[in-house]
């Protein structure tokens, strides 16, 4: 809402919006931490108390970087261990298996705790966000990757996390709209922005991907124009082609790729040519990045050393 205000000229709700974020922030980290635990706990404002069940908002607080940063690994180590939220297999649990209400809801909803077990697409997405806004990409992409391939074909309401089983709404719409939403702008990385007329291509491929093929076509982006991505992600050489069909609203053009910190890349276009970079520090992840103005096709190859 700040950016918004910010954009629309209108500074003091710019700053109302700001004053509110940082007393909300403030908020989150005084009451709902508990040292002990190493996460995030509901706080209950009637009783002043705050609540003894780990459930999967408890990860929220990575979303916009709300939770401090000395904070970050003890969450980390809690959303990746199998004995809470379910990682390796079928990830996230709305709820801690650990906890005394967990339940594995089948069925329709109608009432059912289906939020105390069960896995949800806007959870997870969520928490693809806040992954990546602490520099994570390893484990965004891994979550993204997941969560879609879970979904695939599968758009119930929620999920049954001991064998993948879809209950719930058959064909819900919130389920399937963040199966879209993480395959365009998490796995393939590709974001408009309206205000500037600029798109960004940042992939964000889960090490399980290497050496396959990747394709989206015909993607049609704000102003009617349709997009083409293609990409493959080999050991040492990331290759990354785009064009862009119609005519264009497209000021900017920026093509990336994310690394480890101290991962050197050398960055080549359609014609061979060295291509100067930007870095831009993510935590522990640098994104690479080329700005191509306002081209409609190339083909850019990240080497990585």
């Amino acid at each position: 809402m700040a950016e918004l205000a910010s954009r629309l000229g209108l500074k003091n709700d710019q700053k109302r919006f700001l004053n509110s974020r940082k007393q909300l922030t403030d908020a989150i980290n005084q009451y709902m931490w508990k040292e002990a635990s190493g996460g995030y706990f509901s706080f209950d404002v009637i009783h002043k108390r705050t609540d003894s069940t780990l459930i999967v908002s408890a990860f929220d607080p990575l979303y916009t970087k709300i939770a401090p940063a000395g904070r970050v690994s003890r969450m980390v180590h809690q959303l990746t261990n199998d004995d809470y939220f379910n990682w390796q297999p079928r990830p996230l649990t709305s709820v801690a298996k650990t906890a005394s209400i967990y339940n594995e809801t089948t069925g329709p909803y109608n009432g059912a705790p289906a939020w105390s077990g069960s896995i949800w697409s806007l959870r997870n997405y969520v928490t693809v966000q806040g992954l990546k806004d602490v520099g994570r990409y390893d484990l965004a992409a891994y979550l993204a990757l997941k969560t879609v391939q879970l979904f695939n074909n599968n758009y119930y309401e929620f999920l049954k996390p001991s064998d993948g089983s879809g209950h719930g709404v058959k064909r819900y719409a919130w389920s399937a709209a963040q199966y879209i939403q993480l395959l365009v702008e998490d796995i393939f990385g590709i974001k408009y922005n309206r205000f500037t007329g600029q798109i960004q291509i940042v992939p964000n491929l889960s090490a399980s991907l290497k050496n396959e093929k990747l394709a989206l076509r015909n993607l049609k982006l704000p102003d009617d124009s349709r997009l083409d991505v293609e990409m493959e992600w080999k050991e040492n050489v990331a290759h990354i082609k785009y064009a862009i069909h119609g005519h264009p609203e497209i000021r900017d053009v920026i093509v990336g790729w994310p690394a480890s910190r101290n991962t050197r890349i050398r960055v080549t276009d359609n014609t061979g040519n060295t291509r100067r970079t930007t870095m831009s520090d993510e935590g522990e992840t640098v994104i690479h990045s080329v700005y191509n103005k306002n081209k409609q096709a190339d083909n850019i190859r990240f080497m990585i050393h």
